[in-house]
């Protein structure tokens, strides 16, 4: 049987989990902002292709969410894990798509609409970049602050 504080740290990664839409809701209140701000700075460097536009949009944008976003819950994953961090990253996952479901039903949308929003591959890519910013937490935690220095 798992040890209290290891129970203790797959609730807490079940509960970061929940907060994924919440979170989602928030970073969409800022997108759009920064996709004004950023859609005049494309314009003034001539990128007047509307295609490319869109690319290296949803290129930035995905990729300053999942820094950003990966540095936030990947910090907290790490916090609450005891050991391997797959059990907790799965549960975070799985917690995440259930509360994007009944945040989903709840709002009256269709519940298919969860596989669009979970199908763009921004939505993957900070998923795992907070895996991996969840690992590089741990290792640095697990050596302590400043790490280990050996004499030369």
């Amino acid at each position: 049987m798992p040890s209290n504080r290891t129970l203790v740290g797959l609730a807490l990664a079940v509960g970061i989990g929940a907060c994924w839409p919440l979170v989602m809701r928030f970073s969409g209140e800022v997108a759009v902002p920064l996709a004004i701000h950023l859609g005049n700075l494309l314009h003034t460097a001539s990128v007047n292709d509307k295609a490319t536009f869109l690319l290296v949009h949803r290129l930035i944008t995905g990729a300053l969410w999942a820094v950003l976003l990966g540095l936030g819950f990947g910090l907290l994953l790490a916090l609450s894990a005891r050991g391997s961090l797959v059990y907790p990253w799965l549960l975070f996952i799985g917690a995440a798509l259930i509360s994007s479901y009944i945040v989903n039903v709840l709002d009256g949308y269709d519940p298919w609409r969860l596989s669009v929003e979970w199908a763009y591959p921004e939505t993957w890519l900070t998923v795992v970049a907070i895996g991996i910013f969840a690992w590089l937490f741990q290792q640095v935690l697990s050596r302590g602050i400043g790490g280990r220095h050996v004499a030369p």
